[in-house]
């Protein structure tokens, strides 16, 4: 951009997340959608934002403890430069929720959920 500023947009996301078990070779496809807040300032891109997952299985889950939505915030920053991107992101899945596994609880961010921060670091082709 030739004009410096800040340049705010809002995005939306649909799309699905096909997992495959590596034990037992169980297949699932979650539908996902979410929206998200950028702002873009020089090669800084800032954002925020919320995803969900829908589990269509959810009942099949041992011990009752499925959930047909899986939500998920986030929030971040960018840098691209020419060559090289990186960015640091912070997500907070599940909020709504406490793991259960069958081998244990498993610790939670305040109870809820779990936590994350993500790394991005790559090499664009020009």
């Amino acid at each position: 951009r030739e004009s410096q500023g800040w340049f705010p947009e809002l995005n939306g996301q649909l799309g699905a997340n096909l997992m495959i078990s590596g034990r037992d070779y169980a297949t699932r496809l979650y539908p996902q959608f979410g929206m998200h807040g950028v702002w873009e300032y020089g090669n800084w891109t800032p954002y925020c934002g919320s995803e969900v997952w829908v589990d269509p299985w959810f009942n099949t889950v041992a011990n009752g403890n499925g959930s047909f939505v899986h939500p998920s915030l986030h929030a971040g920053v960018r840098w691209t430069g020419k060559h090289m991107e990186f960015g640091l992101e912070g997500k907070w899945l599940n909020p709504t929720r406490t793991f259960v596994i069958p081998q244990q609880t498993v610790p939670t961010f305040l109870g809820t959920g779990a936590r994350g921060i993500y790394v991005t670091l790559a090499y664009r082709i020009p």
